[in-house]
């Protein structure tokens, strides 16, 4: 699962609005200032707001300014990021590919074509999941974890 830290700002009856900050790892790295990553970074990163819808507790259990952690299970991530990434690069190169058979303007039309149809279908494909639990953040509450030790009945 991938945690994130975040802050609650809304309680809501059945869920919370937490405000993500988004952290870069380019403190880290061995380029820092060589890279245009990091100054994109820099200048684009920010806090982002999430609704969590709560499950398994009471919205009474949290308060506003505490810290959660929230998290997401790693193969509805995994998907999400072959959606959005390889499916419009995919059609925008058979776009293009098939576009070069006729001549090379075609070739572009049809390959920016191919990004533009790839976006709108992962559009399409991320509206219908806005309310597939798999994709939704949960709140990671350390009190709910039972560890079972082996050879002790579950």
């Amino acid at each position: 699962m991938l945690i994130e830290q975040g802050t609650i700002v809304e309680i809501a009856d059945s869920e919370l609005v937490v405000q993500v900050i988004q952290q870069s790892t380019c403190g880290s790295c061995a380029a820092q200032k060589g890279c245009g990553q990091g100054v994109l970074a820099k200048y684009l990163s920010g806090s982002q707001f999430v609704r969590v819808t709560l499950k398994h507790r009471p919205a009474t259990d949290f308060h506003v300014g505490e810290q959660v952690e929230l998290g997401v299970e790693e193969s509805a991530m995994l998907r999400a990021a072959f959606l959005v990434y390889l499916v419009p690069l995919l059609l925008l190169i058979a776009g293009a590919t098939l576009g070069n058979l006729i001549s090379e303007p075609f070739a572009i039309f049809m390959g920016l074509s191919g990004l533009v149809v790839g976006g709108i279908y992962v559009r399409k494909q991320s509206l219908r999941k806005v309310d597939d639990p798999r994709y939704s953040p949960v709140v990671v509450d350390d009190r709910a974890i039972v560890k079972i030790m082996p050879g002790e009945p579950a």
